[in-house]
C-alpha cells in the first residue's frame, strides 16, 4: 500500500464568495438548522461535490461532553477555549450517557436528517483521542497512560460507547457515510508502541462495530489512521480503480455499490470534490 500522506490542505474554509452570496451569518451557522443546512448544499453545488458534509468543525461532541468551545467566526472556526478536566477522575465523571437532545449536536443531527431527504450525506465523527484532546490536556491524558492505564482504558470504553450511539443517530437520521478520523491518535504522532497499546485496539473495535450495523452506507478512515492500523496488521487494503466519474465521491459511491464493500480509507474525506475521470481508491477489510 502507497502510504497516505497528509497535505493538511485547508479544505474546510468556506470562501467569502458563498458566505456572502447565501447570507450565511456567523457563529450562527454552527448551530441554528437553517443556516447549516444552507451553508452544506451552498458548498456541495459550489465545489461541484457529490456529498455534504456535517458539521462544519471538530468540537461538536466535545461541546456535548461538557467541553468549553469558543464558536469563532467567518475566518476562524470553532476552537476550544480550555480544557476544562483536570485528571482522568473527571473524565470518569463525565455523564457520556447524555441524551442527543439538546445543543449543537441535535442541530447536527436534524440536519443530516432533511439533507438526506435530498443528499447523500457525510457525518464526521471524531475518534477517541481528537475528542479527548478538546477536553483534557494531552500531555496529562499520555501521562495518565502510562501512570494510570486502567482508568484510562475505562474512559477510553465509555468514549467509544459515546460515538457508537453518536453514529447510530447519524445512520438513524440517514447519514450515507460516516467519517472517521482521529487525527491526534496518528501513529506518527504517538509513536508505534503506544499506538499499538491504545489507539489501534480501541479504533479497531470502533470500527468493526459501526461497520457490522451498515448496509448500504459507507464507512470512510481517515488516511493517517488508516496507515497506523495497516502497520498494526488489523486491516487489508483492497485496490479499486474506476473510469468515467466526476470525483472521488461519485467513485466511492459506485465502487462501493458495484463491489458490496462498505468501508475506505487512504485518504482524505475533505476531497470527495477532487475530480478525476480514472479514480483510485483503497477499500478496506477488517482482520
Amino acid at each position: 500500500m502507497e502510504a497516505f500522506a497528509c497535505g493538511s490542505e485547508d479544505l474546510e474554509k468556506v470562501s467569502q464568495e458563498i458566505i456572502k452570496k447565501e447570507n450565511i451569518i456567523y457563529p450562527n451557522v454552527h448551530f441554528e438548522l437553517d443556516q447549516m443546512i444552507k451553508l452544506s448544499k451552498a458548498v456541495k453545488i459550489h465545489k461541484c461535490d457529490s456529498f455534504v458534509h456535517i458539521p462544519f468543525c471538530l468540537t461538536v461532541e466535545a461541546e456535548h461532553l461538557g467541553g468549553a468551545i469558543n464558536l469563532g467566526n467567518d475566518r476562524v472556526g470553532p476552537r476550544v477555549k480550555e480544557c476544562i478536566y483536570k485528571n482522568v477522575s473527571d473524565l470518569l465523571n463525565i455523564d457520556y450517557d447524555i441524551a442527543f437532545t439538546s445543543g449543537r449536536i441535535k442541530t447536527v443531527l436534524d440536519a443530516v436528517k432533511i439533507l438526506s431527504l435530498e443528499n447523500d450525506v457525510i457525518l464526521n465523527v471524531n475518534g477517541i483521542f481528537t475528542l479527548l484532546s478538546s477536553l483534557i490536556d494531552i500531555n496529562i491524558l499520555y501521562k495518565a497512560m502510562r501512570k494510570e492505564k486502567e482508568n484510562v482504558l475505562l474512559v477510553f470504553e465509555k468514549i467509544k460507547d459515546y460515538i457508537l450511539r453518536f453514529v447510530d443517530e447519524g445512520l438513524k437520521n440517514g447519514a450515507k457515510v460516516i467519517s472517521y478520523a482521529d487525527p491526534v491518535g496518528d501513529v506518527k504522532i504517538m509513536g508505534l508502541k503506544t499506538f499499538l497499546d491504545f489507539s489501534a485496539p480501541i479504533t479497531y473495535d470502533i470500527l468493526k462495530n459501526i461497520s457490522s450495523k451498515m448496509d448500504d452506507e459507507i464507512l470512510f478512515l481517515c488516511g493517517r489512521m488508516t496507515n497506523g492500523l495497516n502497520q498494526a496488521k488489523l486491516i487489508e487494503i483492497i485496490p479499486f480503480s474506476i473510469e468515467n466519474v466526476k470525483n472521488y465521491g461519485e467513485a466511492l459511491l459506485k465502487i462501493s455499490k458495484e463491489n458490496n464493500i462498505n468501508i475506505f480509507g487512504n485518504y482524505c474525506i475533505k476531497r470527495t470534490h477532487f475530480p478525476g475521470q480514472n479514480v483510485k481508491a483503497c477499500g478496506i477489510k477488517l482482520l
